[in-house]
């Protein structure tokens, strides 16, 4: 389900060109100014491999994810992201582009869709990937005030015993945590 600027349900991806998000919403769009060329696309094809399983797989680089790295017009670009632009036209700003098939290095059109932030998190929950990043806010069995305590007011030993540094530990008083 994807929800228009006019809060509408709809069960389909609202356009496959920013051109008919227009047309849907009457609202304007901003767009990301990429093009790619025509040497840049017959480029572009030659990276990839057709797997068993319908995914097209990057064979050129990657980034430590695994999705692929396409260098173009001067600047490197998530390889789905060139994918979706050879096949689709630009992505409207604040868009990304998501994998159907849970694959990084996948840049077949048919497996990606154009999603909010909100649409990836939900995607990644429902597929049961959690957090990857290891940037997840970590949980702490006592409070500050509690290590500082126990450490009789000494902000080092208080941060060592809780594993985090000074500066970190005074910032997490002074949320209250």
């Amino acid at each position: 389900m994807y929800l228009t600027p006019n809060n509408e349900t709809i069960d389909k991806p609202p356009f496959t060109l920013a051109q008919n998000w227009f047309s849907l919403t009457g609202m304007p769009v901003k767009t990301v100014s990429v093009e790619i060329g025509t040497p840049d696309k017959a480029r572009f094809h030659s990276k990839y491999k057709v797997s068993k399983g319908s995914c097209w797989e990057w064979s050129g680089s990657r980034y430590p994810e695994g999705y692929g790295q396409f260098y173009c017009n001067g600047r490197t670009m998530v390889a789905s992201r060139a994918a979706w632009i050879i096949a689709n036209g630009p992505i409207p700003i604040g868009y990304y582009v998501l994998h159907k098939c849970d694959n990084p290095p996948c840049v077949n059109p048919f497996h990606l869709i154009l999603g909010t932030p909100t649409d990836n998190i939900l995607d990644c929950i429902s597929k049961g990937r959690g957090n990857r990043t290891g940037r997840a806010r970590k949980v702490y069995p006592k409070t500050c005030h509690e290590y500082l305590s126990e450490a009789d007011g000494n902000i080092s030993a208080a941060a060592r015993n809780m594993g985090v540094d000074r500066s970190n530990f005074r910032r997490m008083c002074k949320q209250g945590r």
